[in-house]
Protein backbone atom coordinates (compact mmCIF):
# COMPACT_ATOMS: atom_id res chain seq x y z
CA UNK A 1 0.00 0.00 0.00
CA UNK A 2 1.29 3.66 -1.07
CA UNK A 3 1.18 6.05 1.91
CA UNK A 4 1.89 8.67 -0.10
CA UNK A 5 1.76 9.02 -4.05
CA UNK A 6 2.75 12.00 -6.32
CA UNK A 7 0.98 11.95 -9.56
CA UNK A 8 2.95 14.49 -11.98
CA UNK A 9 3.62 17.20 -9.64
CA UNK A 10 4.98 20.07 -11.28
CA UNK A 11 5.78 23.65 -9.48
CA UNK A 12 6.40 26.47 -11.70
CA UNK A 13 7.66 30.66 -10.74
CA UNK A 14 7.13 32.72 -13.10
CA UNK A 15 8.71 30.93 -15.87
CA UNK A 16 10.93 28.79 -14.26
CA UNK A 17 10.08 24.97 -13.81
CA UNK A 18 11.31 24.11 -10.20
CA UNK A 19 9.93 20.62 -10.18
CA UNK A 20 8.96 18.43 -13.60
CA UNK A 21 6.55 16.63 -13.55
CA UNK A 22 7.51 14.30 -10.43
CA UNK A 23 5.66 11.14 -9.97
CA UNK A 24 6.38 9.00 -7.08
CA UNK A 25 5.08 6.28 -4.66
CA UNK A 26 6.47 5.61 -0.76
CA UNK A 27 5.11 2.73 0.37
CA UNK A 28 4.05 2.49 4.33
CA UNK A 29 6.72 2.61 6.89
CA UNK A 30 9.22 3.25 4.00
CA UNK A 31 12.53 5.37 4.24
CA UNK A 32 12.53 7.27 1.02
CA UNK A 33 15.45 10.29 0.18
CA UNK A 34 15.05 12.65 -2.51
CA UNK A 35 18.73 13.35 -3.42
CA UNK A 36 20.19 15.84 -5.63
CA UNK A 37 22.40 18.98 -5.99
CA UNK A 38 21.25 22.65 -4.64
CA UNK A 39 18.27 23.46 -6.76
CA UNK A 40 17.68 20.47 -7.99
CA UNK A 41 13.56 20.73 -7.06
CA UNK A 42 14.21 18.04 -3.93
CA UNK A 43 12.99 20.50 -1.27
CA UNK A 44 10.28 22.27 -3.13
CA UNK A 45 8.55 18.74 -3.83
CA UNK A 46 9.37 18.04 0.03
CA UNK A 47 7.37 20.97 0.43
CA UNK A 48 4.44 20.24 -1.61
CA UNK A 49 4.10 16.86 0.13
CA UNK A 50 4.10 19.24 3.69
CA UNK A 51 1.58 21.45 2.21
CA UNK A 52 3.64 24.40 2.68
CA UNK A 53 3.81 25.03 -1.04
CA UNK A 54 0.62 24.34 -3.84
CA UNK A 55 1.54 22.92 -7.22
CA UNK A 56 1.41 23.88 -10.38
CA UNK A 57 0.22 21.17 -11.53
CA UNK A 58 -0.73 17.44 -10.42
CA UNK A 59 -1.77 15.13 -7.45
CA UNK A 60 -0.83 14.57 -4.21
CA UNK A 61 -2.15 11.69 -1.89
CA UNK A 62 -1.56 10.80 1.15
CA UNK A 63 -3.24 7.32 2.42
CA UNK A 64 -5.13 7.31 -1.08
CA UNK A 65 -7.09 10.83 0.20
CA UNK A 66 -5.96 13.77 -2.58
CA UNK A 67 -4.71 16.45 -0.64
CA UNK A 68 -2.99 18.53 -2.98
CA UNK A 69 -5.40 21.40 -2.08
CA UNK A 70 -5.44 20.65 1.71
CA UNK A 71 -3.43 23.19 3.98
CA UNK A 72 -0.59 22.35 5.95
CA UNK A 73 -2.28 21.93 9.52
CA UNK A 74 -4.52 19.98 8.23
CA UNK A 75 -2.60 17.05 6.56
CA UNK A 76 -0.89 14.17 9.12
CA UNK A 77 2.49 14.80 8.29
CA UNK A 78 5.33 15.81 10.91
CA UNK A 79 8.00 18.18 9.47
CA UNK A 80 12.01 18.57 10.63
CA UNK A 81 13.65 21.73 9.70
CA UNK A 82 17.52 22.42 9.09
CA UNK A 83 17.16 24.76 11.04
CA UNK A 84 15.15 22.88 14.38
CA UNK A 85 12.31 25.85 14.59
CA UNK A 86 12.48 25.51 18.55
CA UNK A 87 10.59 28.09 20.60
CA UNK A 88 13.35 29.64 22.52
CA UNK A 89 11.41 30.70 25.33
CA UNK A 90 10.22 27.34 26.05
CA UNK A 91 11.63 23.90 27.60
CA UNK A 92 12.41 20.86 25.82
CA UNK A 93 9.59 19.57 26.71
CA UNK A 94 7.34 21.84 26.14
CA UNK A 95 9.04 22.27 22.94
CA UNK A 96 8.21 18.52 22.17
CA UNK A 97 4.62 18.93 23.58
CA UNK A 98 3.51 22.30 21.34
CA UNK A 99 2.30 20.25 18.76
CA UNK A 100 0.16 18.06 21.05
CA UNK A 101 -0.93 21.24 22.47
CA UNK A 102 -2.49 22.59 19.29
CA UNK A 103 -4.18 19.50 18.98
CA UNK A 104 -6.08 19.66 22.20
CA UNK A 105 -4.12 17.07 23.90
CA UNK A 106 -3.23 17.74 27.42
CA UNK A 107 -2.99 15.68 31.07
CA UNK A 108 -1.70 12.14 31.04
CA UNK A 109 -1.88 11.25 27.69
CA UNK A 110 0.63 14.42 26.54
CA UNK A 111 2.58 13.45 29.23
CA UNK A 112 3.36 10.03 28.08
CA UNK A 113 3.41 10.87 24.54
CA UNK A 114 6.10 13.48 25.88
CA UNK A 115 7.85 11.28 27.68
CA UNK A 116 8.50 8.22 25.29
CA UNK A 117 9.37 10.97 22.31
CA UNK A 118 12.28 12.01 24.69
CA UNK A 119 12.95 8.02 25.19
CA UNK A 120 13.03 7.83 21.67
CA UNK A 121 15.84 10.64 20.82
CA UNK A 122 17.53 9.83 24.29
CA UNK A 123 16.91 12.87 25.75
CA UNK A 124 14.65 12.21 29.01
CA UNK A 125 17.68 13.55 31.45
CA UNK A 126 17.72 17.18 29.28
CA UNK A 127 13.31 17.84 29.56
CA UNK A 128 13.84 20.97 32.07
CA UNK A 129 16.57 22.36 29.19
CA UNK A 130 16.18 25.17 27.21
CA UNK A 131 17.53 25.36 23.42
CA UNK A 132 20.05 27.85 24.62
CA UNK A 133 21.53 25.29 26.75
CA UNK A 134 21.59 22.00 24.15
CA UNK A 135 24.20 21.75 21.71
CA UNK A 136 23.23 21.72 18.10
CA UNK A 137 22.86 17.87 17.99
CA UNK A 138 20.91 18.03 21.26
CA UNK A 139 18.50 20.66 19.50
CA UNK A 140 17.99 18.99 16.63
CA UNK A 141 17.18 15.78 18.53
CA UNK A 142 14.09 18.03 20.29
CA UNK A 143 13.01 19.00 16.23
CA UNK A 144 13.20 15.19 15.60
CA UNK A 145 10.88 14.25 18.96
CA UNK A 146 8.52 16.83 18.47
CA UNK A 147 7.65 15.85 14.74
CA UNK A 148 7.05 12.23 15.78
CA UNK A 149 5.29 13.16 18.92
CA UNK A 150 2.24 13.97 17.57
CA UNK A 151 2.06 10.45 15.63
CA UNK A 152 2.09 11.95 12.05
CA UNK A 153 0.90 9.21 9.34
CA UNK A 154 4.23 10.73 7.16
CA UNK A 155 7.34 12.31 8.31
CA UNK A 156 9.47 14.89 6.71
CA UNK A 157 12.93 15.90 7.18
CA UNK A 158 14.70 18.51 5.14
CA UNK A 159 18.59 18.56 5.36
CA UNK A 160 18.31 18.21 9.40
CA UNK A 161 21.50 17.14 9.89
CA UNK A 162 23.14 19.89 7.22
CA UNK A 163 24.70 22.34 9.90
CA UNK A 164 26.47 19.70 12.10
CA UNK A 165 29.64 18.42 11.90
CA UNK A 166 30.72 14.85 10.10
CA UNK A 167 30.82 12.95 13.45
CA UNK A 168 27.70 14.33 15.17
CA UNK A 169 26.09 14.36 11.49
CA UNK A 170 27.03 10.16 11.59
CA UNK A 171 25.94 9.92 14.84
CA UNK A 172 22.26 11.05 14.40
CA UNK A 173 21.78 9.42 11.21
CA UNK A 174 22.14 6.29 13.06
CA UNK A 175 19.46 7.62 16.03
CA UNK A 176 17.18 8.83 12.80
CA UNK A 177 17.11 5.07 11.44
CA UNK A 178 16.71 3.87 14.78
CA UNK A 179 13.49 5.81 15.57
CA UNK A 180 12.15 5.72 11.86
CA UNK A 181 12.36 1.27 12.19
CA UNK A 182 11.18 1.44 15.71
CA UNK A 183 7.99 3.53 14.74
CA UNK A 184 7.44 2.15 11.38
CA UNK A 185 6.57 5.89 10.26
CA UNK A 186 7.10 6.62 6.73
CA UNK A 187 9.31 8.78 6.12
CA UNK A 188 10.49 11.12 2.94
CA UNK A 189 13.94 12.74 3.60
CA UNK A 190 15.74 15.63 1.88
CA UNK A 191 19.64 16.24 1.20
CA UNK A 192 22.48 16.69 -0.91
CA UNK A 193 25.42 14.08 0.84
CA UNK A 194 25.67 10.80 -1.14
CA UNK A 195 27.31 9.07 1.85
CA UNK A 196 23.32 9.92 3.70
CA UNK A 197 21.45 8.87 1.20
CA UNK A 198 23.03 5.82 0.63
CA UNK A 199 22.93 4.61 4.52
CA UNK A 200 19.40 6.08 5.82
CA UNK A 201 17.94 5.00 3.09
CA UNK A 202 15.27 2.11 1.61
CA UNK A 203 15.03 3.82 -1.64
CA UNK A 204 16.68 7.12 -2.98
CA UNK A 205 15.24 9.26 -5.77
CA UNK A 206 18.30 11.58 -7.21
CA UNK A 207 17.03 14.52 -8.60
CA UNK A 208 17.96 16.77 -11.61
CA UNK A 209 16.44 20.17 -12.81
CA UNK A 210 13.35 19.42 -11.64
CA UNK A 211 12.46 15.75 -12.54
CA UNK A 212 13.83 12.54 -10.94
CA UNK A 213 17.32 11.09 -12.96
CA UNK A 214 17.04 7.56 -11.07
CA UNK A 215 14.57 6.32 -8.32
CA UNK A 216 16.02 2.75 -6.86
CA UNK A 217 17.52 0.85 -3.81
CA UNK A 218 21.33 2.40 -2.60
CA UNK A 219 22.68 -0.73 -3.88
CA UNK A 220 21.45 -0.93 -7.04
CA UNK A 221 21.98 3.15 -7.44
CA UNK A 222 25.56 2.86 -6.73
CA UNK A 223 26.46 -0.51 -8.86
CA UNK A 224 23.67 0.47 -11.91
CA UNK A 225 23.55 3.68 -11.87
CA UNK A 226 21.05 5.00 -15.32
CA UNK A 227 23.22 7.68 -16.33
CA UNK A 228 26.26 9.37 -16.58
CA UNK A 229 25.02 12.47 -13.75
CA UNK A 230 24.24 9.48 -11.34
CA UNK A 231 27.34 7.81 -11.51
CA UNK A 232 29.07 10.96 -11.05
CA UNK A 233 26.82 12.81 -8.33
CA UNK A 234 26.23 9.38 -6.36
CA UNK A 235 30.29 8.19 -5.23
CA UNK A 236 33.13 8.82 -7.49
CA UNK A 237 33.30 7.34 -11.16
CA UNK A 238 35.55 6.77 -14.09
CA UNK A 239 34.14 7.05 -17.39
CA UNK A 240 35.59 6.48 -20.80
CA UNK A 241 33.97 6.80 -24.32
CA UNK A 242 33.13 3.28 -25.91
CA UNK A 243 31.73 1.70 -29.07
CA UNK A 244 29.31 -1.16 -28.29
CA UNK A 245 31.39 -4.05 -30.46
CA UNK A 246 29.16 -7.12 -29.72
CA UNK A 247 27.46 -9.08 -26.94
CA UNK A 248 27.72 -12.89 -25.53
CA UNK A 249 26.87 -14.49 -22.61
CA UNK A 250 29.33 -13.87 -20.72
CA UNK A 251 28.65 -9.67 -21.47
CA UNK A 252 29.37 -7.12 -23.56
CA UNK A 253 32.38 -6.31 -25.73
CA UNK A 254 33.33 -2.67 -26.46
CA UNK A 255 36.02 -0.52 -27.77
CA UNK A 256 37.41 2.78 -26.90
CA UNK A 257 36.53 5.91 -29.30
CA UNK A 258 39.48 7.29 -28.44
CA UNK A 259 41.81 4.15 -29.49
CA UNK A 260 40.06 1.41 -31.39
CA UNK A 261 42.61 -0.90 -30.72
CA UNK A 262 41.52 -0.69 -27.14
CA UNK A 263 38.96 -3.54 -26.25
CA UNK A 264 37.36 -3.66 -22.66
CA UNK A 265 34.53 -6.41 -21.77
CA UNK A 266 31.53 -5.63 -19.61
CA UNK A 267 29.57 -7.99 -17.75
CA UNK A 268 26.15 -8.62 -18.08
CA UNK A 269 23.33 -6.90 -16.59
CA UNK A 270 19.99 -7.65 -16.11
CA UNK A 271 17.59 -5.03 -18.13
CA UNK A 272 20.82 -4.16 -20.51
CA UNK A 273 19.90 -3.91 -24.30
CA UNK A 274 22.48 -2.41 -26.17
CA UNK A 275 23.26 -3.02 -30.08
CA UNK A 276 26.81 -3.27 -31.92
CA UNK A 277 27.67 0.05 -32.94
CA UNK A 278 26.21 2.14 -30.48
CA UNK A 279 27.90 4.49 -28.38
CA UNK A 280 28.01 4.87 -24.45
CA UNK A 281 30.17 4.97 -21.73
CA UNK A 282 32.15 2.91 -19.80
CA UNK A 283 32.11 3.00 -15.94
CA UNK A 284 33.63 1.34 -13.08
CA UNK A 285 34.78 3.08 -9.43
CA UNK A 286 37.71 3.69 -8.12
CA UNK A 287 37.38 1.29 -4.96
CA UNK A 288 37.20 -1.65 -7.85
CA UNK A 289 40.37 -0.46 -9.63
CA UNK A 290 43.82 -1.87 -9.24
CA UNK A 291 47.13 -1.52 -10.18
CA UNK A 292 49.30 -4.37 -11.83
CA UNK A 293 45.73 -6.39 -12.47
CA UNK A 294 46.60 -10.33 -13.22
CA UNK A 295 43.24 -10.56 -15.81
CA UNK A 296 40.65 -8.87 -16.40
CA UNK A 297 40.37 -4.86 -18.07
CA UNK A 298 43.62 -3.43 -18.75
CA UNK A 299 45.05 0.46 -18.91
CA UNK A 300 48.09 2.26 -18.91
CA UNK A 301 48.24 5.64 -16.83
CA UNK A 302 50.81 8.01 -15.58
CA UNK A 303 50.39 8.55 -11.38
CA UNK A 304 49.62 12.59 -11.12
CA UNK A 305 49.23 12.70 -7.71
CA UNK A 306 47.95 10.84 -4.12
CA UNK A 307 45.95 11.60 -1.36
CA UNK A 308 46.19 9.83 2.04
CA UNK A 309 42.49 9.49 3.29
CA UNK A 310 43.24 6.98 6.34
CA UNK A 311 41.87 3.93 4.85
CA UNK A 312 42.44 4.38 1.73
CA UNK A 313 45.14 6.21 -0.66
CA UNK A 314 43.48 7.92 -3.82
CA UNK A 315 45.88 8.05 -6.44
CA UNK A 316 45.05 10.35 -9.46
CA UNK A 317 46.22 9.35 -13.27
CA UNK A 318 45.87 10.15 -16.98
CA UNK A 319 45.58 7.69 -19.03
CA UNK A 320 46.84 6.74 -22.59
CA UNK A 321 43.96 7.44 -23.89
CA UNK A 322 44.35 10.97 -21.93
CA UNK A 323 41.22 10.40 -19.63
CA UNK A 324 41.81 11.67 -15.86
CA UNK A 325 40.88 8.67 -13.03
CA UNK A 326 41.32 7.79 -9.93
CA UNK A 327 41.71 4.51 -7.90
CA UNK A 328 41.72 3.73 -4.59
CA UNK A 329 44.67 1.86 -2.82
CA UNK A 330 44.36 0.14 0.95
CA UNK A 331 46.27 2.59 3.20
CA UNK A 332 48.39 -0.32 3.50
CA UNK A 333 49.35 -1.40 0.02
CA UNK A 334 52.39 -0.10 -1.57
CA UNK A 335 51.36 2.53 -3.54
CA UNK A 336 53.34 4.06 -6.55
CA UNK A 337 55.44 7.10 -7.55
CA UNK A 338 54.05 10.81 -8.41
CA UNK A 339 55.17 10.60 -12.39
CA UNK A 340 55.33 6.59 -12.27
CA UNK A 341 53.86 4.75 -15.49
CA UNK A 342 51.49 1.94 -13.74
CA UNK A 343 48.57 -0.72 -15.44
CA UNK A 344 45.69 -0.17 -13.84
CA UNK A 345 42.55 -3.01 -14.07
CA UNK A 346 38.85 -3.76 -13.38
CA UNK A 347 37.20 -6.74 -13.66
CA UNK A 348 34.00 -7.06 -16.09
CA UNK A 349 31.25 -7.72 -13.53
CA UNK A 350 32.55 -3.98 -11.74
CA UNK A 351 31.44 -1.93 -14.79
CA UNK A 352 28.76 -0.92 -16.04
CA UNK A 353 27.37 1.18 -19.51
CA UNK A 354 25.35 4.73 -19.34
CA UNK A 355 24.17 6.83 -21.83
CA UNK A 356 26.78 9.07 -24.00
CA UNK A 357 24.17 11.86 -24.29
CA UNK A 358 23.27 12.94 -20.78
Amino acid sequence: MSEVRLDGVSRLYDRVVAVDNVSLTVAEGEFLTLLGPSGCGKTTTLRMVAGFITPSGGAIYIKGADVTRVPANRRDTGMVFQSYALFPHLTVQDNVGFGLKMRGIRGSEATARITEALRLVKLEQLAERYPRQLSGGQQQRVALARAVVIRPQVLLMDEPLGSLDLKLRQELQVQIRNVQRELGITTIYVTHDQGEALSLSDRVAVMRDGRISQLDPPDKLYSRPASAFVANFVGRTNLLPVEIVGDGDAGYHVKSSASPDLTFAVGTREGDARRPGERCLLGFRPESTTLAPADGNRLTARVDDIRYFGAVRSVALTTALGNVMEIDLPAGAAAPARGDQVTIGWRPADCFLVPVDD
